[in-house]
């Protein structure tokens, strides 16, 4: 899906770069800047980052990143066939990535709060993770509920927790929610008139690709009818 977005943006005429943004200053026009020093100068910007990874919040959980800490089932689950696994979370996703993944590892283990419905294959135990453990690459994790802390087999975390809005680099000034998502109108349009946030990034997002790209779309007629079609 994202190869045939990427080839229809081009034959629109769309020039596609590539690089990590660090900061966006002025107000129409605005200046984008890469971590590479380039700059790029735009009188209305689209914020589209979503969300960052999900954090555990563990002082050794950069050392285990790619070493049995993952963020999608269908990417890495395939690695873990017939070894057991966690998922970290208890929202939607969470229960989605999890019954996907009864299909690709062994043992599927959900830490936190059981869901609405319990899917065959997936067994839950209320409470955090406050440990990883392993030697070349995860092997365990310590569960706590409570008083009382459990250690359990883990080749790999499946984390769906601790998700923040991709928003760092844009201006203080912003209007955001208490989670630090970008609060937007209903055209998409953000507390600068022509700065635009669509899809996870912004305040009261989903998750859901049909409104990221609904989110999109209303934000491209904005900007049309906002600046008109010259360039």
């Amino acid at each position: 899906m994202a190869s045939q977005l990427t080839d229809d943006a081009v034959v629109a005429g769309v020039e596609i770069g590539f690089g990590e943004v660090v900061k966006l200053t002025g107000n129409s026009p605005w200046t984008v800047e890469t971590a590479d020093g380039e700059r790029h100068t735009a009188r209305a910007v689209v914020i589209a980052t979503g969300l960052n990874k999900g954090r555990l919040g563990l002082p050794n959980e950069d050392e285990f990143e790619g070493r049995g800490l993952s963020h999608c089932a269908a990417c890495d689950g395939p690695l873990y066939a017939g070894l057991p696994v966690v998922v970290a979370g208890a929202d939607g996703w969470a229960a989605f990535e999890a019954q996907e993944l009864t299909g690709l590892a062994g043992k599927v283990t959900v830490i936190g709060n059981p869901f609405a419905e319990k899917p065959a294959g997936i067994d839950f135990i209320e409470g955090r993770i406050v440990a990883l453990a392993g030697d070349g690459g995860l092997q365990s994790v310590t569960v706590e509920a409570g008083t009382t802390r459990n250690t359990i087999p883990a080749s790999a975390v499946f984390v769906y927790v601790g998700q923040s809005p991709a928003a760092e680099f844009l201006p203080d000034s912003l209007a955001r929610d208490a989670s630090g998502h970008i609060v937007v109108d209903a055209d998409g349009r953000t507390s600068a008139p022509t700065l635009f946030a669509v899809g996870d990034v912004r305040a009261g997002g989903r998750q859901y690709l049909s409104d990221a790209i609904a989110d999109g779309q209303r934000a491209a007629q904005s900007i049309v009818a906002t600046l008109g079609n010259t360039k």
